[in-house]
């Protein structure tokens, strides 16, 4: 399995904890905010060039519930 972040032009120094706190996460950095329909499409013919067989596409405000 492989982790892809595609940042959409973030100026938090998001890229950068991601490159330094997760060294096996490949990081697709636009240079700006291209809006969020075109950086997912963006990030999945990325991958699917790479040879991805499965794109699963998770945003920054998804919950993770413990089910106990």
């Amino acid at each position: 399995m492989r982790v892809l972040v595609v940042d959409n032009g973030s100026v938090d120094g998001s890229v950068e904890m991601v490159k330094n706190e997760f060294q096996d996460v490949e990081v697709l950095a636009l240079r700006r905010n291209l809006g969020y329909a075109i950086a997912n499409n963006l990030g999945i013919l990325y991958s699917l060039r790479r040879g991805a067989k499965y794109v699963v596409l998770l945003n920054n405000d998804i919950e993770v519930l413990d089910p106990l």
